[in-house]
């Protein structure tokens, strides 16, 4: 679970410095826990982009004060990287999703109880 969240926190950086394509004794249960992984990253970027909108939308009104520019154009700014990532956090994690599904159906449909091949 821990392998999916950082992936999907760092936006797939993690994986490039780091060896995240670990391998299990018990691929099933290696493969449901980067589920529930993503499907929580899934849920933390979609809160994190409706944030980054709200925020966005606070950032006008402050803007609309005219007083309160400044603060407005900052809050902007980091509302916009909040939806950015948010958005990229969430895409990411339904990708890995799909990919892994699919794996963990190879493994409970194709392979034994150790995840070798049955005969």
């Amino acid at each position: 679970m821990g392998v999916s969240a950082v992936d999907n926190a760092s936006l797939g950086v993690s994986q490039m410095v780091f060896d995240t394509d670990l391998k299990s004794d018990h691929p099933v249960v290696f493969y449901s826990g980067k589920v529930a992984g993503d499907t929580l990253m899934t849920t933390v970027g979609m809160i994190e982009t409706i944030g980054g909108i709200a925020g966005f939308g606070g950032s006008l009104v402050l803007d609309a004060t005219g007083a309160l520019l400044t603060i407005g154009i900052t809050v902007g700014a980091a509302s916009t990287g909040a939806v950015v990532h948010g958005a990229g956090m969430t895409s990411r994690s339904v990708d890995n999703l799909g990919n892994i599904l699919s794996n963990l159906q190879n493994v409970m449909f194709t392979k034994g109880k150790n995840g070798e091949k049955e005969k």
